[in-house]
């Protein structure tokens, strides 16, 4: 028994690069009504779920070097004036 595959039906299953371009010369002309807007919806939630993440990661990191600075004896960081 042989199992075929089929393929991408949609442009944003075959291209995500044009599907993207293609969205973003809808949304400059107005042509609100032939937009992929399932998709659309999917890559900014995608989209805001990775910005929170990079900006949690940044934070603990923020808070890592700051504590080592406070903590951790290490001459050769200062500055002698």
């Amino acid at each position: 028994m042989t199992q075929t595959i089929a393929p991408p039906s949609t442009l944003y299953e075959r291209d995500l690069n044009l599907w993207l371009g293609d969205a973003i010369a809808k949304l400059k002309a107005g042509d609100f009504q032939n937009l992929d807007v399932e998709n659309l919806i999917e890559e900014l939630e995608g989209l805001a779920g990775r910005d929170r993440r990079e900006v949690s990661n940044r934070l603990k990191r923020l808070i890592e070097h700051i504590l080592k600075r406070c903590y951790v004896d290490m001459p050769e960081c200062y500055i002698a004036m």
